[in-house]
């Protein structure tokens, strides 16, 4: 009974083991779907600060749509409580080469499972 929970533990706690790690891209090289963390210019900041709440230079978000000049890019905004919940607010960005300084690509990874 002992190791039959002990399993059960295993198997719920395995999905948090998971996680994303960030190479190095390029703005043109990004697919839809993809999960993002690029760095803005400091005029774009500006230009997305009402929209974001706030000076973000850093920005996290899946690629919607790429059209080969410009990405449209979802990201959280900020959430709103109700009740014993928070949930995320989003915003969908159109981003064109000019506006970004570095790109990175999330990589999903269970590598930690298996250690």
């Amino acid at each position: 009974m002992r190791t039959t929970s002990h399993l059960a533990m295993l198997v719920l706690a395995a999905p948090m083991a998971a996680c994303y790690t960030y190479s190095e891209g390029s703005f043109t090289s990004v697919a839809p779907g993809s999960e993002i963390r690029v760095e803005v210019t400091r005029q774009t900041a500006l230009r997305f600060q009402e929209a974001l709440a706030g000076d973000y230079r850093s920005l996290e978000g899946t690629v919607k749509s790429w059209d080969g000049e410009s990405m449209m890019l979802d990201v959280v905004s900020t959430t709103r409580q109700t009740g014993f919940q928070f949930e995320p607010l989003r915003q969908t960005l159109q981003l064109e080469p000019a506006d970004v300084a570095f790109v990175e690509i999330g990589y999903f990874h269970l590598t930690a499972l298996f250690l």
